[in-house]
């Protein structure tokens, strides 16, 4: 997998480009993780990014759907 995070956010696999489909948030959410190589990065941290402390009831579950289809 190759990463481009200035510019136009891309990531490709065997150069084609994989994030067609890709919801904002979960662009968002891969470039934090992008950002924190090594480190781990909360559901609540992730929340604050993505909803910038506006998040919905259902945000916990959200981060994790997102997680799951970034996968």
């Amino acid at each position: 997998m190759e990463f481009q995070l200035l510019g136009a956010f891309e990531a490709r696999h065997e150069g084609r480009p994989v994030l067609g489909s890709v919801r904002r948030q979960e662009r968002c959410l891969l470039a934090v993780l992008l950002l924190c190589p090594g480190r781990a990065v909360t559901t609540e941290r992730l929340i604050d990014l993505l909803w910038d402390g506006a998040a919905p009831a259902s945000a916990r579950g959200t981060v994790h759907t997102y997680v799951g289809r970034l996968r």
